[in-house]
């Protein structure tokens, strides 16, 4: 009855973006510059997540047009409030010199994990209803592409080539650019794929999803860079840029928000690879660990003193990629 007459889903989400209004250029939020009023706005407005939870604590046993209408309605605004989150807080690896001042990270995972149980409980409705899910999974999918289409924008695309295999990808490392560990789209696009699958949705009415527009390049290339990004933490190469980040991966994989964050990565890395060539997914993830020179050339000693690295790193970020190349299989 809330739901429907109230529309009380769609109310609450809207009022709680209306109120995170720091934004940056490309809209998303912003908590590293809260005064002190700001902070404390912020903690009374987390309290409405708390009112979303009892709107969705039961899922409807059967339902009617009006239902799915104003659940849908609901979910758009809900999609905007992720696309608000989507690489929020992105980090830049430094070199040389230590981080000045460690950047505000809690206020983003706070937010994270306060929504946790609502994307779980928002999965949960979809697969109650054949009609709702293809609609939630359309327009996950649509606002994902919105949200990565500046990724490969104005960059010559690598040719990568290895044992007669070869494939086009990004130029982009992890090293060196931008990365955030923020993904809320990417993750719930799994989640609801995933579903699919589960509720055989995708092999009973094939016609209806737009399996078609589905690139799996773009979707593997965010989680990818992410979970590239803990490893890179593991192998040391992260250590001038303070605790802030030790504690967003502690975090990240902690059981608190894993299900909605690491496990999702893995899960869309199995979507993209099941859905490409073996040898061109592997590619992709050896040229985003910076490891592509290390099994493309011939001569071992030769390609360790080229890489520049120091051998333990090297090592470290080599065991965690047949560690996340084990998970994936």
């Amino acid at each position: 009855m809330l739901m429907v007459e109230e529309n009380l889903m769609m109310t609450i989400i809207r009022t709680f973006v209306d109120h995170l209004r720091h934004r940056d250029p490309q809209g998303r939020f912003q908590f590293d510059r809260y005064t002190a009023q700001q902070a404390f706005k912020f903690g009374r407005v987390q309290s409405l997540i708390g009112d979303l939870k009892y709107v969705l604590i039961s899922p409807p046993p059967e339902w009617c047009d009006q239902l799915r209408l104003k659940f849908l309605d609901g979910f758009d605004a809900f999609l905007d409030l992720l696309r608000c989150m989507q690489g929020m807080d992105p980090v830049v690896r430094q070199v040389g010199q230590h981080i000045e001042m460690e950047p505000e990270w809690e206020a983003a995972f706070t937010l994270q994990m306060k929504l946790t149980h609502i994307i779980s409980m928002i999965q949960e409705w979809c697969c109650t209803d054949e009609r709702v899910l293809i609609e939630a999974y359309k327009k996950c999918l649509s606002m994902l592409n919105q949200c990565q289409d500046g990724l490969s924008d104005g960059e010559q695309p690598l040719s990568l080539s290895l044992a007669g295999h070869s494939v086009d990808t990004f130029r982009y490392q992890v090293s060196q650019e931008k990365v955030s560990i923020h993904l809320p789209m990417c993750r719930l696009l799994a989640g609801l794929h995933v579903l699919l699958s589960r509720t055989e949705v995708a092999s009973r009415f094939p016609e209806q999803l737009p399996l078609g527009e589905l690139s799996p390049h773009l979707l593997i290339e965010l989680p990818l860079r992410c979970l590239v990004l803990c490893a890179q933490v593991h192998a040391g190469m992260w250590r001038r840029n303070g605790f802030s980040l030790i504690n967003q991966i502690y975090y990240y994989h902690n059981v608190k928000c894993r299900v909605e964050m690491f496990d999702k990565d893995v899960i869309m890395l199995q979507v993209g690879a099941s859905m490409m060539d073996p040898n061109h997914f592997l590619m992709i993830v050896l040229s985003r660990f910076e490891l592509f020179h290390i099994f493309s050339s011939v001569d071992i000693r030769k390609r360790y003193r080229e890489a520049n690295k120091d051998v333990a790193q090297q090592n470290t970020l080599i065991e965690e990629m047949l560690h996340l190349i084990v998970m994936v299989v």
